[in-house]
C-alpha cells in the first residue's frame, strides 16, 4: 500500500512584501518560461483504459529503450540497447527498424544509464552513467547543449545501480524528469519528485512531491500532466494503481489493467505525438494504445 503524503510544489518562495501568487499568476509564470508548451490547463484528458500491447520487433539486449521524437515529424525511431552504453541508433521508420537497418548512429560523449531517456525537439535527454547529472545532447550538431546536476537525487551506489532511477518523460505540456530524493520540507524521508524542465537549459519550472516510493512501483508514464504508475514490472498482468494530477495536486487510485506481452517491462513511455505507450519487454518491442476521456 502506498503511503500518501500531501503534495506540494517545491522551490516556490514568497516574501512578506509580496502577496502569495495566485493560480493565475503561477500559470502566467509557467507560460513565460515555456512559451512553446501546451499549458496544463488546456489538456484535461484522463486515461480510461490501456489496450494489450502489439509486438513490432525483437531487438538486442534484455534492457533497452525505443522512442520517437515527441515534437518531431515523420516516423523516425530511436533506440538504445542495454542498461548502459554510449550509442544511440536512428532508424528511418518502423520498417527500417524491423529490418535492423539504422540510418544514423550517435556516439555519445558520456555514457547513459537506465532506460528513462527521451528524444524531444531533435535532442536526446539522458542520465549520465554513475552520476546525478542529466544531459541534453543535440542530435543535429552532435554535442552536449546543456548539462545540470540533480543535487538532491537519492540514487543507489553508482557502481551497483541495476534499474532505472532517473526517468525523463514528455507529455502535451513539455519535458519532465522523475527521480528519488530526500524530502527537505517534511520529515526528511525519501520521496519521488516530478519536475517539469525548461528544455533548452534543463532548469526547473515547477517540482511536485508525489506519493510514490522507490521499489513500491514498477514503471510510470505521464499523460496530460498526470503521472501514472504501474504496480509491478515483473508480472504479465499488472495494474496502474497510482496517479498524481499536477493540475489539482491530488492522488488517485485508478486501478487500470495493464497487460505485458512478456514478464519484465524494461521501459514504458508515452508519446504525445501519436498518443501511444512505447514498451521494451526483454527484447520485445511493443506499442500499446491508450484510451482517454475528457475530464
Amino acid at each position: 500500500k502506498l503511503q500518501e503524503i500531501p503534495p506540494t510544489t517545491i522551490r516556490t518562495t514568497t516574501t512578506t512584501s509580496k502577496p502569495a501568487p495566485t493560480n493565475k499568476d503561477k500559470l502566467t509564470e509557467v507560460s513565460q518560461k515555456c512559451s512553446k508548451c501546451i499549458l496544463p490547463g488546456l489538456c484535461k484528458d484522463t486515461v480510461a483504459s490501456i489496450s494489450e500491447p502489439v509486438q513490432h520487433n525483437t531487438y538486442g539486449l534484455a534492457d533497452g529503450a525505443w522512442m520517437r521524437d515527441a515534437r518531431g515529424h515523420g516516423s523516425v525511431i530511436y533506440l538504445t540497447d542495454g542498461h548502459y552504453g554510449n550509442t544511440l541508433l536512428e532508424f528511418r521508420d518502423i520498417d527500417a527498424f524491423k529490418s535492423g537497418l539504422s540510418s544514423n548512429s550517435y556516439k555519445l560523449p558520456y555514457s547513459f544509464t537506465g532506460t528513462g531517456h527521451v528524444v524531444f525537439e531533435g535532442t536526446f535527454y539522458y542520465n549520465r552513467a554513475f552520476s546525478r547529472d542529466i544531459i541534453r545532447f543535440d542530435l543535429r550538431r552532435r554535442f552536449v547543449a546543456a548539462w545540470t546536476t540533480l543535487h538532491d537525487a537519492l540514487l543507489e551506489e553508482q557502481t551497483h545501480r541495476t534499474h532505472t532511477e532517473v526517468e525523463f518523460a514528455v507529455d502535451e505540456s513539455g519535458l519532465w524528469v522523475l527521480y528519488p530524493a530526500v524530502d527537505s520540507e517534511g520529515f526528511h524521508q525519501e520521496v519521488i519528485l516530478l519536475t517539469q524542465l525548461r528544455p533548452r537549459d534543463l532548469q526547473p519550472i515547477q517540482t511536485f512531491r508525489t506519493g510514490l516510493r522507490r521499489s513500491r512501483y514498477g514503471n510510470s508514464f505521464l499523460v496530460c500532466g498526470v503521472l501514472y504508475a504501474v504496480d509491478n514490472i515483473e508480472r504479465r498482468y499488472a495494474n496502474v494503481t497510482y496517479a498524481f494530477d499536477t493540475h489539482t495536486f491530488t492522488h488517485t487510485v485508478p486501478l487500470l489493467a495493464f497487460t505485458s506481452a512478456h514478464q519484465h517491462t524494461a521501459q514504458l513511455s508515452y508519446c504525445p505525438l501519436d498518443k501511444k505507450l512505447y514498451e521494451n519487454k526483454i527484447h520485445f518491442i511493443c506499442i500499446t494504445q491508450i484510451t482517454s476521456v475528457v475530464a
